[in-house]
């Protein structure tokens, strides 16, 4: 019958040690750049939302000054004649059509 003979390799305890640091090197460096990725990439997020609301709040300056304008009488009679044509009692409305036909 044969036998086999089992050799053992052995490792340098000061290999191991190195190999064993180099891998946890590695895993604290994984686990703290994807944190930091995330954390870079949600202030890219802030930085442009931050910029669409200051957009909007512009916006929205704008539309209730135009509000307040349109709340003024004068602005109301200005719409009405020139959007819908409309004149004040005693008063004629001309509408000159074909301006640019020569006869």
């Amino acid at each position: 019958m044969r036998t086999r003979q089992i050799t053992k390799v052995l490792i340098p305890r000061r290999g191991l040690g190195t190999a064993l640091a180099v891998f946890i090197l590695l895993a604290v460096m994984v686990l703290a750049v994807l944190p930091i990725r995330s954390y870079l990439e949600q202030q890219n997020q802030l930085t442009s939302l931050q910029q669409h609301i200051s957009q909007i709040n512009k916006q929205q300056k704008a539309l209730q000054s135009k509000v307040k304008e349109l709340k003024t009488n004068q602005a109301v009679i200005n719409l009405a004649r020139k959007d819908y044509g409309l004149v004040k009692k005693g008063q004629q409305a001309y509408v000159i059509t074909n301006q640019n036909k020569s006869s």
